[in-house]
């Protein structure tokens, strides 16, 4: 299981503060480095590391600057991993994402009485192939509690400045 490696389960903080080690790491539990561009604040850069399952692939989000000003996670390197349908790394390819446990929390979740349709896309536009249907009446901790679960800080000062000499494209 990779994610008791890559994050610490009690503080759900990453177990790496040097971005060469971490991605040593992932190539060492045989992610492959698939590709980085400019995202979030300026100067910003997310890189993604892929291992393909077959029907299935596990894709890494590393944000080196977080999320642009305003959105959760501004300012705020962050990383999350995805089980996707192995069709490319874009959000829609997403199924579900992964605890600092490894437990599978998908993208898609809606109550019974919701009157689920697959046909229909979810609020972000993804198909909905693989959604927790919740009994009962949903009363989360608001929006955003599903990512606060798949989505893990650095700790302060990490270095990124390798990611500078990955080339565009693995």
């Amino acid at each position: 299981m990779i994610m008791p490696q890559l994050v610490d389960a009690s503080t759900g903080i990453v177990r790496f503060s040097n971005f060469s080690a971490l991605a040593d790491e992932l190539i060492s539990c045989g992610f492959g480095y698939l590709r980085k561009m400019e995202y979030g604040p300026s100067g910003g850069v997310q890189v993604f590391y892929g291992k393909n399952l077959g029907q299935c692939s596990l894709l890494v989000r590393i944000k080196t600057l977080g999320e642009k000003d305003g959105r959760p996670r501004a300012n705020t390197p962050h990383m999350s991993v995805a089980v996707t349908d192995a069709g490319g790394e874009l959000w829609m390819n997403e199924r579900a994402k992964l605890t600092a446990t490894g437990k599978m929390e998908t993208k898609a979740m809606m109550t019974a009485q919701s009157g689920f349709d697959a046909s229909k896309p979810d609020f972000q536009g993804n198909p909905q192939y693989f959604v927790t249907i919740l009994g009962g009446r949903y009363e989360g901790a608001g929006p955003d509690s599903w990512a606060n679960r798949v989505h893990f800080s650095f700790p302060p000062g990490t270095d990124f400045s390798a990611v500078a000499s990955l080339p565009e494209h693995g």
